[in-house]
């Protein structure tokens, strides 16, 4: 992670544990910022108070929080805009679509019970079926 000034809020993921080669070292404090303030808002707009948060992180969150982080990053990183065509793309910026795919498969399966220790979205099984007796 590049130095400057350290982010003094809540971090959601564990940067030094982020395994993409390509963007490891191209981590600034302000993508860590933009991706806590992200899930923070995600919560929020679930009605889920930010102090209602689990510590330690649940995985699906702390997944987004680095997936938006490492986005952010390769979007920064690129050469081109967003519009470009695969062809043309350059590395950075066929990064940034994997991972702008990934935060948008986390970001749907992420529900208000995810930040607070309940069972996401994904896990539920529809259609139900619950049992029905005669009386």
């Amino acid at each position: 992670m590049a130095d400057e000034e350290k982010y003094l809020g809540r971090v959601y993921f564990d940067a030094a544990t982020v395994d993409d080669e390509m963007l490891k070292d191209c981590i600034l404090q302000k993508h860590i910022a933009k991706s806590s303030k992200y899930i923070e808002d995600l919560a929020e707009s679930l009605n889920v108070d930010i102090d209602e948060i689990l510590d330690p992180t649940p995985f699906k969150i702390a997944e987004l929080a680095e997936s938006y982080a490492l986005m952010e990053t390769a979007k920064k990183q690129s050469m081109m805009n967003t519009t470009g065509t695969a062809e043309g793309a350059d590395s950075y910026e066929l990064k940034r679509r994997v991972y702008a795919s990934e935060v948008n498969r986390l970001e749907a399966q992420i529900t208000a019970d995810t930040f607070t220790g309940g069972k996401s979205a994904s896990r539920r099984t529809f259609p139900m079926s619950a049992p029905v007796y005669r009386g």
